[in-house]
C-alpha cells in the first residue's frame, strides 16, 4: 500500500490545511441539515475525495462525534471496506450519456443498510455535455435518501446549471509548513530519518499537493537516499542559491556572476526551460513583493524564500523587463538576459544623457538677465506725475480737409485723421479713392429692385390653378 493511502485521513480532524470547508461539513452532520449535492474543486492532491469518503461515513453514522464518524458502530465497520450505499464513479471512464442514465435509474431505489446513499463522482468535468444534461433535473430535485458528491480540479469545465444546483467548496493548495510537519511526522512513524532542509525540497516540489509530497517521500524511502543532494536530483528541483545569483547579477550588472551561476547549473544537466521557467517564478514573486509587501507571499512560499527575494534590488522596471526577455526567449536563457542587461544599460545612459541635457539647459537659462518691471515705484515723498488723457480714438475721414482750431486737440494727428466723435456718416470720401456715388446699382430703390424681381415671373403661367 502507498503511503498517500495508507495515512488517509479517516476523520475531519486529520485532514490537513482545509480547515473552513471541514468546519462547515461537521456543522451540517451535527445539526442534520446536509444538503442534496456538493462540488469540491481546487488544487489537485489536497484531499477532495478523502474529504467526500469522510463525509460519506460520517453523515450514515449511528453515533457521529462532533461531526467525524466513530468509527465503533455497526455502520462505521460496514463501510470500512467499501459498501453497496456509498457509490464512487470515475467520470474518466464513465462519461457518456448512457452511464449517467444508468446512474439515475439507479437512484429511485431504496438503500440497503444506511440511511443515505451517496454517489461521488470524481473528475466530474470529463462529462460530455449530454451526460451533464441528463444529470440536470436529478441534481436538482434528488430523493431524499440520495446525497451527490461533485469532486473536479477543473471548475471551468463544470456547466453553471450544474454549479448552480451544488453547495461549492474551495479545496486550496497547503502551505509549505503544513506539509513539511506532515512528513517529519510520516517518517518519524516510518523509523526514518529525515531532516527539515529535506522535508522542505520535497514541501517544495509537491507544490501545495499533500498526495504529491507523500509520494515522492516513498520514493525516498525506498531508494534510502534521504539528503538534499539526492532528493534534489531525484525531483529535479533547481537549486535557488543559482537562480538568485543569476538576478542579483542582473541587477547589479555583473555579468561574471551570471555566467558562473549558468556554469554552475550546467554542471547540475539543467535544461533551458527548467531555467527560464524557475526564473520567471522568482521574477513574479519579485514583483509581487513590491507591489503589496511580505504579506502577499507568506501562503505559498517559505520564509527563507521571502528573504531571499526582499533582499533582490530589482526594481519594477528591471522585472517587466526580465519578463519581457524571458517570455520570448525560447533558446539560449544566457543570451536572452545578457541582451537586457545591455537594454538597461542603453536606458541608462539615455536617461544620464537627457539628465545633463536638462540640468545644462537650466544652468543656461539662470545664466539670462531677466528683468519684469509691472508698475514703476515711487519713492516715499516723490509728487506724483499727472496722467495725461488718452486722445479719443480716430477713424481717417478719407479726404476730408482739415479744420485747423485753436482748441482742436486732433490737430497733431496728421492729415486725413479726425475724432470719432466728430465723425459723421455725409463726410465726402477721400480723393484719390473711387467715388460709389454713381453706380448705377445704388441709385435704383429698392422698390423698383422688388418691382424688377415681380415683372421676371409677368409672362409666366402656372399650369393648375392657386
Amino acid at each position: 500500500m502507498s503511503l498517500y493511502n495508507e495515512y488517509r485521513p479517516m476523520v475531519f480532524s486529520d485532514v490537513v490545511g482545509q480547515d473552513t470547508n471541514t468546519l462547515i461539513l461537521k456543522k451540517q452532520i451535527e445539526e442534520k441539515k446536509t444538503g442534496n449535492a456538493y462540488l469540491f474543486y481546487g488544487h489537485h492532491g489536497c484531499g477532495k475525495t478523502t474529504v467526500a469518503r469522510i463525509f460519506a461515513r460520517a453523515v450514515n453514522c449511528e453515533h457521529p462525534e462532533d461531526g467525524n464518524p466513530c468509527g465503533t458502530c455497526p455502520a462505521c465497520h460496514s463501510m470500512q471496506g467499501g459498501h453497496p450505499d456509498i457509490v464512487e464513479i470515475d467520470a474518466a471512464s464513465n462519461n457518456s450519456v448512457e452511464a449517467v442514465r444508468e446512474l439515475i435509474s439507479n437512484v429511485q431505489y431504496e438503500t440497503m443498510e444506511l440511511p443515505f446513499r451517496v454517489y461521488i463522482i470524481d473528475e466530474v468535468h470529463m462529462l460530455s455535455a449530454a451526460a451533464f444534461n441528463a444529470l440536470l433535473k436529478t441534481l436538482e430535485e434528488p430523493p431524499a435518501h440520495v446525497i451527490f458528491i461533485l469532486c473536479t480540479t477543473e471548475l471551468y469545465k463544470v456547466p453553471k446549471t450544474i454549479q448552480s444546483r451544488c453547495q461549492k467548496f474551495l479545496f486550496s493548495g497547503i502551505t509549505r509548513e503544513e506539509i513539511i510537519k506532515r512528513l517529519l511526522f510520516v517518517a518519524g512513524d516510518k523509523g526514518v530519518v529525515l531532516s527539515e532542509d529535506a522535508a522542505k525540497l520535497i514541501a517544495e516540489a509537491a507544490g501545495g499537493a499533500m498526495r504529491d509530497a507523500l509520494s515522492i517521500l516513498e520514493q525516498c524511502i525506498s531508494s534510502g537516499q534521504l539528503d538534499e543532494d539526492s532528493i534534489r536530483s531525484m525531483v529535479g528541483i533547481l537549486p535557488e542559491t543559482y537562480i538568485f545569483s543569476i538576478l542579483k547579477g542582473f541587477s547589479g550588472k555583473d555579468v561574471h556572476t551570471i555566467m558562473t551561476a549558468f556554469n554552475g547549473l550546467t554542471h547540475e544537466q539543467v535544461g533551458n526551460r527548467v531555467i527560464r521557467d524557475e526564473l520567471m517564478r522568482a521574477v513574479s514573486d519579485r514583483m509581487a513583493y513590491i507591489a503589496g509587501g511580505e504579506q502577499v507571499l507568506t501562503l505559498t512560499e517559505s520564509k527563507e524564500r521571502i528573504e531571499r527575494i526582499a533582499d533582490l534590488e530589482l526594481t519594477y522596471q528591471d522585472c517587466i523587463s526580465l519578463m519581457d526577455s524571458l517570455g520570448t526567449s525560447y533558446g539560449d536563457i544566457r543570451c536572452s538576459l545578457l541582451t537586457a542587461i545591455a537594454k538597461a544599460e542603453m536606458l541608462s545612459a539615455s536617461m544620464r544623457y537627457t539628465d545633463e541635457c536638462v540640468k545644462a539647459l537650466e544652468e543656461k537659462l539662470s545664466s539670462i538677465p531677466v528683468k519684469i518691471s509691472l508698475q514703476k515705484e515711487i519713492p516715499a515723498g516723490e509728487p506724483v506725475e499727472e496722467t495725461k488723457e488718452m486722445p479719443d480714438p480716430v477713424l481717417k475721414t478719407h479726404g476730408m480737409p482739415e479744420e485747423e482750431t485753436a482748441d482742436s486737440p486732433e490737430q497733431d494727428m496728421g492729415d486725413g485723421y479726425v475724432s470719432l466723435s466728430e465723425y459723421t456718416p455725409d463726410m465726402p470720401p477721400e480723393k484719390n479713392e473711387p467715388d460709389m456715388t454713381d453706380c448705377p446699382f445704388d441709385d435704383e430703390p429698392e422698390e423698383e429692385e422688388a418691382d424688377s424681381k415681380t415683372d421676371m415671373f409677368s409672362g409666366f403661367t402656372l399650369p393648375f390653378p392657386i
